[in-house]
């Protein structure tokens, strides 16, 4: 049985974030491999990476993500590919049909009281979620709607 720290026969020494060789010495004598030893100018650029990526990421906010949408858009976006996806995204890539209708900013905008109630009753052929999402959850998955083109 191989330890966590074994480098098979064939592979290259593990190399991660500026930590480079094996952590067992006698591995590092069998296999070739260097022993385990930080690379200080690898470390420090990694570090400044990291800092330089927090800042950018503190600068815009935490209320705004990467890609535009507030935290409660992207609540709103995961509660809508859990619940709501499977009905009302296309079945596949190469076929635009869903089973419910397909939803956007175009059919929520405007008319955010009949949607929350289509959410939380449901109709003939959609279930309601009245007691599997929260008021604020429905609020969410509203919120995602709008954002989408």
């Amino acid at each position: 049985m191989m330890s966590a720290t074994t480098v098979p026969q064939g592979l290259k020494p593990l190399r991660l974030l500026g930590i480079y060789g094996t952590a067992d010495p006698s591995t590092a004598l069998r296999t070739g491999a260097a022993p385990l030893r930080l690379a200080p100018e690898r470390g420090l650029l990694n570090l400044v990476l990291l800092m330089a990526a927090l800042l950018a990421v503190g600068a815009s906010g935490f209320a705004q993500s990467a890609n535009g949408l507030t935290e409660v858009e992207l609540k709103g976006k995961g509660m809508f590919q859990q619940r709501c996806a499977l009905c009302h995204l296309p079945r596949s890539y190469d076929d635009d049909s869903t089973y419910g209708p397909q939803l956007s900013a175009a059919t929520v905008t405007g008319k955010e009281a009949v949607v929350r109630e289509f959410i939380r009753q449901g109709t003939a052929q959609m279930p309601g979620f009245q007691y599997g999402l929260t008021p604020e959850e429905i609020d969410s998955i509203i919120a995602y709607l709008k954002t989408v083109k």
